[in-house]
């Protein structure tokens, strides 16, 4: 019983060991990782900051070092991301592909090439998953149509365009430049010439008041809607998406 026991001891010890180690660089590609490969322990390389402009820090490219491959979303972390001989790139061109549906069903074609090539088991297929989230999405969205977006900035374009949500204006606000005053008049024009609802969509992690203004002007038919555009490290990918198509639903009850 003791040999039996040691045994399996050193059995559990081995497979822990042996645990698939993934290193994402920011939280929406970690939801991708540990959606993609459930059984992996995947490292976070910049879990809070701004995606656009990260400062890493020694010890997170050290982590990033010890895994055994290194997820990258590909245009936004470019620059700053850390050398890594097995760098899976998921998004080539899309600026924010875990957003846009198209380039979540192109994973399934080019990633188990490049997961081959680190060594890698093969991922788990996320086209289904796409596909159903985005039908309850535009179930959601057909029940309220028509429905235009003015968004504070652009991350949620592609899935709301794909959705059935008419872009109106993209204001791509930044807090420390602001919006022109040219791009609200713009925008509050294009918001009056449509015939239903507007959407007022500001990311979850980067709180602005850009939009206020045109809710003053539309009224009721504008709804101010806060998405979570990156989410948290430890989060799934469905789980992101849920809590956004949550807090959608819940503004067009209002």
């Amino acid at each position: 019983m003791r040999a039996l026991a040691l045994a399996c001891l050193l059995i559990a010890g081995t497979a822990h060991a042996q645990a698939l180690r993934l290193a994402a660089t920011i939280a929406p590609v970690a939801q991708l990782a540990r959606t993609l490969w459930p059984k992996a322990q995947v490292a976070c390389l910049a879990p809070a900051a701004d995606p656009h402009a990260v400062q890493l820090a020694p010890r997170a490219a050290l982590v990033a070092r010890k895994a055994q491959a290194l997820l990258a979303a590909g245009v936004l972390d470019a620059r700053w991301r850390p050398a890594h001989p097995h760098t899976l790139v998921l998004f080539a061109n899309a600026v924010h592909g875990w957003l846009d549906p198209k380039a979540l069903e192109q994973l399934d074609e080019t990633l188990p090439a490049q997961a081959a090539a680190a060594g890698l088991p093969p991922p788990q297929p996320i086209g289904p998953l796409v596909r159903n989230e985005l039908s309850r999405w535009r179930k959601l969205i057909a029940a309220h149509a028509p429905l235009g977006a003015i968004y504070a900035h652009g991350a949620w374009t592609p899935w709301l365009a794909q959705a059935g949500v008419r872009t109106l204006a993209v204001l791509e606000a930044a807090p420390e430049l602001g919006t022109s005053a040219r791009a609200l008049a713009a925008a509050l024009v294009h918001a009056r010439a449509f015939a239903g609802k507007v959407l007022l969509i500001t990311p979850a992690e980067h709180a602005t008041g850009v939009l206020r203004a045109l809710k003053a002007r539309l009224g009721a038919r504008a709804v101010r809607v806060m998405l979570p555009a990156l989410g948290t490290c430890k989060e799934t990918w469905p789980a992101r998406m849920q809590r956004a198509y949550q807090a959608l639903a819940r503004a067009l009850a209002r």
